[in-house]
């Protein structure tokens, strides 16, 4: 029939874009869960995560080597005072994303909201009220 002729030409059998690969998505919110004691902590980054990644671990994105001088960062610092606790990339999940900065903070603020995790050192990122 026409109508399902007009459907198969419809139809997108092969993506037009390649897959961002998860490490050079940008623009989103992410959560750490710290492997030595499952603690949590929500942020959000406009940069490739990689590059986010690395500085939370304190590592070069470059090389992959230690720094000498830290950028402190909650996770850093929660790694350098647990010595139980240790972390690699794969304790960062991505869990939105948005090309809209404003939005990104409201999100992360509605992740802190409801979690309350104990790394965020505030407890929101952004107001959040319906009225003032």
């Amino acid at each position: 029939s026409l109508y399902f002729v007009h459907q198969l030409e419809s139809k997108n059998f092969f993506g037009f874009k390649d897959k961002i690969p998860r490490e050079l998505k940008s623009g989103l919110v992410y959560r750490f869960k710290c492997s030595g004691c499952n603690t949590t902590y929500y942020g959000k980054t406009i940069r490739h995560f990689h590059v986010r990644i690395c500085e939370n671990l304190g590592i070069s994105p470059l090389t992959g080597k230690v720094l000498t001088t830290l950028n402190r960062t909650a996770i850093s610092d929660h790694l350098a005072d647990t010595p139980t606790c240790y972390a690699t990339t794969d304790n960062f999940d991505i869990l939105s994303r948005d090309v809209v900065d404003y939005k990104l903070l409201i999100k992360e603020s509605l992740f802190i909201k409801r979690d309350d995790p104990p790394l965020n050192r505030t407890i929101k990122s952004i107001p959040l009220s319906l009225f003032d």
